[in-house]
């Protein structure tokens, strides 16, 4: 079965709004009404274009008596029905072919969107929780699914990562060679592969914001990673 063709939304001038409100909220360092800290631009886009493309759906499967815009904007989650709007959404995208990974990701970013129209509440709603329960549910199937699913063809232990990282740096040591771009080439890569496999990062962004003499630093002749002032970087 195919993929579900993309409908994300095209925003009108309230949901524009609504959405650029939503980022300011997401980016403040200190809010009280927010749980948790500031998100990165990357983060908060990733959730915008998410919030779209539920919209977008949703606008799809109802009648056309319907879809007058003004309901596609964040009112909608405040329906007492969103928490099945977003079930059958989910369960669409997944039969669709979509991992469930990447419905916990938009679970992540839905709850983000009802957090924010409900921040002035007391109490979380029963949409808030419904929501968390289906983000936890999408990642007890991912690991259901990452014990099954085949591995690439390219997969490889991590025995043999390490073999990797000697070949590469003995590779790179031995050169002899005035070609300094392939020099250059087989630093880089012993690089890559010793960064992956001598101590992985936790999170793909570490990699992203990797900069010498700023992320990473030089500390009593090793290298450290440290992370503390990229808050801001997006």
């Amino acid at each position: 079965m195919g993929r579900p063709r993309k409908i994300a939304l095209e925003p009108g001038k309230t949901l524009k709004a609504q959405l650029a409100a939503f980022s300011l909220y997401r980016k403040r360092r200190l809010d009280p009404t927010r749980v948790g800290g500031s998100a990165a631009d990357s983060t908060i886009e990733a959730e915008q274009n998410t919030c779209l493309r539920f919209l977008g759906w949703l606008r799809s499967k109802e009648r056309e008596a319907n879809k007058e815009r003004s309901r596609y904007a964040f009112k909608v989650f405040r329906d007492h029905k969103v928490a099945k709007y977003i079930q059958d959404y989910l369960e669409e995208l997944t039969k669709a072919g979509r991992a469930w990974s990447t419905a916990g990701d938009y679970c992540n970013a839905l709850h983000s969107i009802i957090c924010y129209v409900e921040r002035n509440e007391e109490v979380a709603s029963q949409a808030q929780l419904a929501i968390w329960r289906l983000r936890q549910q999408c990642d007890k199937q991912a690991k259901i699914d990452g014990v099954w699913r085949k591995r690439k063809k390219n997969w490889i232990t991590w025995e043999q990562a390490q073999e990797a990282r000697v070949i590469a740096s003995k590779r790179y040591k031995q050169f002899k060679g005035d070609n300094l771009r392939k020099k250059a080439g087989l630093c880089r890569t012993a690089l890559v592969v010793a960064l992956h496999s001598i101590l992985p990062v936790d999170r793909v962004g570490v990699l992203r914001r990797l900069c010498i003499d700023k992320t990473l630093v030089e500390d009593d002749l090793d290298f450290a990673i440290d992370l503390r002032g990229t808050r801001d970087w997006g």
